[in-house]
């Protein structure tokens, strides 16, 4: 072997015709063994990397026959794509098929749901969800749905079992106009005086009445909202009493009225609360008492 070279070349076209058993083909880093009437398939190593170049066509990587396996890279390896793939069979991962490997994947992420009443199934035959929905909080027997809980509006219970109609709101507010079927109502609420002052909760006692017992003033309304409108009966007891006004309520020409001082004589004055200051917007005095 010593006295033979590796290679037998064709002097006429410089092509190898021959390499001789157990001899090696060597090459240096970078020079290619070129393939091709224009050598447009190049096999080569630089020196860090090797190279199976294509410059014409496709570069097919196939088998004759059918059931060959091709295998691509190391099973500790990773194998990277610079572009595109196309893949026209089926792509396995790990023996199993891609859409399966997707399905089993995300039918692993739902069945372990633990939503309350929810329980969520994967049907590995069909890759498919079955979705459960447990008994929800609520009896749905009879011609309508009745809460669990009763609970209230405006004061009155419900439970879904039947139409409510309330006579009373504890809060209520409306953003439309409101219709009454018959005249509006609203419950009359004593007020009383102590040390000489008279409390008043604009949102308690909107209509208000009060028979004197001591000679007093009445205090700024409590819990004024703009657009609220308050109303006062005052009465005389069994003797006459002087009646003042906080200065947050506001007369005509800045005088605060002299209230009627007979016996069984009633005077109702009215407010509207401008966000700053009561304004008298009515007034009717010396009426004869209820």
């Amino acid at each position: 072997m010593a006295d033979r070279f590796p290679l037998v070349v064709d002097s006429s076209n410089n092509n190898i015709k021959e390499l001789p058993d157990g001899d090696s083909l060597l090459l240096g880093d970078s020079e290619k063994l070129r393939l091709g009437d224009g050598q447009d398939l190049n096999l080569y190593h630089d020196g860090s990397n090797s190279y199976l170049a294509n410059s014409t066509g496709a570069l097919k990587l196939a088998t004759e026959t059918s059931g060959i396996a091709i295998t691509i890279g190391h099973s500790t390896s990773e194998t990277t794509i610079g572009d595109n793939l196309v893949i026209t069979g089926d792509l396995s991962v790990g023996g199993v098929t891609l859409p399966e490997t997707i399905a089993d994947t995300v039918g692993a992420m739902v069945s372990s749901n633990t939503e309350s009443g929810i329980t969520v199934a994967y049907d590995d035959a069909d890759n498919t969800l079955d979705f459960t929905v447990g008994t929800l909080n609520q009896d749905t027997t009879g011609s309508a749905a009745t809460l669990t809980t009763a609970r209230t509006i405006g004061g009155v219970s419900f439970d879904g079992s039947a139409n409510i109609t309330p006579t009373t709101f504890t809060t209520a507010s409306f953003s439309g106009a409101v219709t009454a079927a018959t005249s509006a109502k609203i419950t009359q609420v004593a007020l009383t005086s102590s040390s000489n002052a008279v409390a008043w909760d604009a949102a308690a006692a909107a209509n208000a009445y009060h028979v004197t017992t001591e000679n007093t003033t009445f205090s700024a309304p409590s819990n004024a909202v703009e657009g609220a409108i308050i109303s006062v009966e005052l009465a005389q007891g069994g003797t006459a009493r002087t009646v003042a006004w906080n200065t947050v309520f506001e007369f005509a020409a800045s005088t605060a009225p002299t209230v009627t001082a007979t016996a069984s004589k009633t005077d109702i004055f009215a407010f509207r609360y401008n966000g700053s200051v009561w304004q008298e917007i009515g007034r009717v005095q010396n009426m004869a008492q209820t």
